[in-house]
């Protein structure tokens, strides 16, 4: 798919030719400079293979010397499509996804294959993509709850759309249907060639890729999580990690720490991301020796151990597990291998299979697999497969320790609609007769959670030698995106183990693991397939929001609001502007608030006390303190306040200037009062209570109340799993209505906003009303205490739409 973007046209340049001149791209290229990393695609080159075998309900493995030292291989039956993505779903299938035979299908369609009827034509099934989206060169994960997250891809082949041109789509599968579905919630930037890690809370980072022909870097990270949405980390923007010739796959992993390891290429950079709140990157090292290559494969072989493989065919173990990276040089490589995968198999070591010692080049492609061993740190030459895997390919580890490797093209020089499965050394008798040797047996397994004790049971009286844990895998463009080993200690005891579960999450992330046991000979089992549930939060949700309609003629009562669920403290309540149906200024008063609820009435001025007709508020409770929701971060506080300016301080800076919605939350002085706020900045408000104009001008100022704030932070995020939007105005709200749009479509919305300059002396409440998805009118509402005069001046208002769920 990728070649130089060259000045003449692509056709008119031999295969041989363009390949050599694809050079790896120089860390400091400008964006107008032609760089390695800037390649266009020209659609398939070279014959389409699709494989030697027809296809049969078992992969025929073909006859080697000496399989139980080098492993053996079946035979190359076709494929469906050219697996340039390839992921093991939770029950064992493998989903694979990207090119046919044809350009404008590049990304269009997906596979669904079922190991247990072998390779043969039966064993697929094959669907058109109907989201519009080209999955091309995206990123993908398992999440948690066994749907597959699909982020970015490109243009290519959508109508109007450019080639390599990124999008900003997310879809997810649902193994259980074979259904793929866009979300509505897409990411905040376009991504082509990003990397999705999975975060110990469950919540997915991704990060890396670019946004354009132009190979932009998109240099801001963000976080999925199936609650609260996307939340973007502008705190760990980096162009130093991201830049140009570094967005290209990030190599990445969850470290015992918590956060994210990451190496660059070009200048070498190890750096940490910290992705809570507005995220931070940490640059915690330089990788010694020549550079790493976006071309050679990395993977995660023990807890915090990772083997880099280089550009020159060497090899380094990264250990990430103190409080700076160390680096060990390891066993050689025969040659450099571009485009090869490195696979960590059941027994973890590491498979290296596929590439070519000269890039996209068949006649140096390296059809023998290499087997690294983390005891020895030496490799060992294996078996040899019948095709070529370069550019394009893709090597999965299957739940029977075998691996599957498919996919390779385009561009040529040849596509390979076609898959091998290798069979490792340890599936065989020592013997050397080729045959399979009996495995272990796994016959119940208990359930695994995190620093707990499982039951595993096997058959027979087998002495087990050893237990591992494998995260399944999630392959492309030479990186397995999650996948990493650990072994787990274990007793024995009358056919039955008890085996120790990984320590935490920061370990063993959460998401689907294969659980492997070895016989005395070293032979595994089948694997079981077991999830690591995220670590449920509390019932007693940090961040709660409602709705209340108060009854025609409530101004003289309180009504009583029961929170959905209760707090573990006593939260902050803030309700907000009230909706427009009765024509006369009313604002919100609140008391008694507990961890269950609150009271709320309607206040009017006191020289317009009459009935009022019903109406709407929204209000948001958050126990006190910061929280993170996307990438909204949220400070609830108090402070007393009264008729004069007081400023309020928030406990640490937000970064960022926030909306505040302030809330009378006290009755001791029963006058109607409205709160107005000015002067807001990361830091702090000043705000005062003011009464009515008439009260003013006596100079009857408000007595003392408490005061409840929540300052937002504008952006996106979900309560309770109810998407928002915070956002601001210009100075532009004055007492005529006036239309704010929220930034994103939400269904059924409801609004809660407040005013955020206090620039008219005169007393003032703000009114809301005609919502719609994408949004709603506000406007300044004086009152007539002193005079007739009712016009406002220009002010900025602060308000949250909140969908529904």
């Amino acid at each position: 798919m990728l070649f130089l973007r060259l000045r003449v046209a692509a056709s008119s340049i031999p295969l041989a030719l363009v390949c050599s001149l694809m050079p790896v791209a120089s860390p400091a290229a400008h964006a107008a400079t032609v760089s390695g990393d800037e390649f266009t695609d020209i659609g398939p080159t070279g014959p389409i293979d699709r494989g030697d075998d027809p296809g049969t309900s078992a992969a025929a493995i073909q006859q080697t010397a000496r399989p139980h030292v080098t492993g053996a291989w079946s035979s190359a039956a076709p494929w469906p499509l050219g697996a340039l993505n390839a992921i093991l779903l939770p029950d064992g299938k493998v989903l694979t996804y990207g090119v046919t035979a044809g350009r404008p299908s590049y990304g269009f369609d997906y596979d669904v294959w079922d190991p247990s009827r072998g390779l043969s034509a039966n064993s697929h099934t094959t669907l058109p993509v109907h989201t519009k989206t080209n999955l091309f060169c995206s990123a993908q994960t398992v999440l948690s709850t066994g749907r597959v997250l699909i982020t970015g891809g490109e243009e290519n082949g959508a109508p109007g759309g450019g080639f390599n041109d990124a999008v900003n789509d997310v879809n997810v599968f649902d193994p259980q249907t074979n259904a793929l579905t866009r979300l509505a919630d897409e990411m905040s930037y376009p991504r082509w060639y990003p990397t999705a890690t999975t975060l110990p809370n469950g919540e997915v980072l991704v990060h890396g890729g670019r946004d354009d022909q132009t190979a932009n870097p998109t240099v801001v990270p963000e976080v999925y999580s199936a609650v609260n949405g996307w939340r973007r980390l502008p705190g760990a923007a980096s162009h130093d990690v991201y830049g140009y010739g570094r967005w290209w796959y990030p190599r990445s992993w969850v470290a015992p720490d918590g956060n994210v390891f990451v190496v660059t290429k070009g200048d070498r950079g190890m750096w940490s991301l910290d992705p809570s709140g507005r995220g931070a990157v940490t640059r915690v090292g330089t990788y010694p020796g020549p550079s790493t290559d976006n071309r050679t494969p990395a993977a995660m072989f023990d807890v915090g151990k990772i083997l880099l493989t280089r550009r020159d065919g060497k090899a380094s173990v990264i250990d990430i597990n103190g409080a700076r990276p160390t680096v060990t040089e390891t066993g050689s490589l025969r040659s450099y291998r571009a485009w090869s995968d490195a696979t960590v198999l059941a027994d973890g070591h590491v498979l290296v299979s596929g590439g070519a010692s000269r890039n996209q080049q068949l006649d140096a492609a390296t059809r023998y697999v290499e087997i690294w061993n983390p005891d020895t740190g030496t490799w060992r030459k294996g078996a040899a497969a019948a095709k070529a895997r370069l550019y394009h390919s893709s090597a999965l580890l299957l739940p029977d320790g075998t691996v599957l490797t498919a996919g390779g093209g385009p561009p040529g020089p040849v596509t390979n609609l076609n898959a091998e499965i290798y069979y490792p050394p340890y599936l065989f008798d020592e013997d050397g007769s080729g045959r399979l040797a009996a495995r272990p047996q796994i016959t119940s397994v208990g359930d695994l959670d995190y620093g707990t004790s499982f039951a595993v049971g096997v058959a027979g009286a087998q002495q087990i030698s050893k237990v591992a844990l494998v995260r399944t895998g999630s392959v492309t463009h030479s990186f397995d995106m999650d996948q990493r080993f650990m072994e787990l200690d274990f007793d024995q005891a009358d056919g039955r183990l008890t085996v120790t579960a990984p320590r935490n999450a920061r370990i063993a992330p959460p998401g689907r693991y294969l659980l492997f046991v070895f016989d005395e000979r070293g032979v595994p089992s089948v694997a079981e397939i077991l999830r690591l549930a995220p670590v449920a939060p509390h019932v007693s949700a940090a961040v709660q929001t409602g709705s209340v309609t108060l009854p025609q003629g409530s101004t003289a009562r309180w009504i009583p609001v029961t929170f959905e669920h209760p707090f573990e403290r006593m939260p902050v309540v803030a309700a907000g502007a009230a909706s427009s149906n009765g024509g006369r200024p009313v604002m919100a008063r609140v008391r008694n608030v507990t961890t269950d609820g609150f009271e709320l009435k309607l206040d009017t001025w006191p020289h317009l006390r009459s009935r009022h007709t019903f109406e709407t508020l929204s209000f948001i409770a958050a126990e006190p303190g910061r929280h993170q929701i996307g990438d909204v971060a949220l400070e609830a506080g108090a402070f007393t306040g009264d008729g004069r300016w007081r400023r309020a301080r928030f406990d640490t800076e937000l970064g960022r200037t926030p909306i505040v919605i302030p809330q009378v939350v006290s009755d001791f002085d029963r006058r109607a009062a409205t709160v107005r706020v000015r002067r807001v900045g990361a830091a702090g408000f000043e705000a005062r209570l003011q009464g009515n104009e008439a009260a003013e001008r006596r100079g009857r100022r408000h007595g003392q109340e408490t005061v409840h704030y929540l300052a937002l932070t504008p952006g996106r995020g979900r309560i309770d799993g109810r998407p928002i939007w915070t956002g601001v105005t210009s100075v532009s709200v004055t007492h005529q209505w006036k239309r704010i749009r929220f930034g994103r479509w939400l269904a059924t919305p409801r609004v809660i906003a407040a005013g955020q300059t206090a620039r008219g002396g005169d007393p003032v409440v703000l009114r809301h009303d005609a919502i719609t998805s994408r949004t709603a009118r506000v406007r300044m509402q004086e009152e007539r205490s002193f005079d007739r005069e009712v016009r406002h001046g220009a002010e900025r208002v602060g308000y949250v739409a909140i969908g529904a769920r």
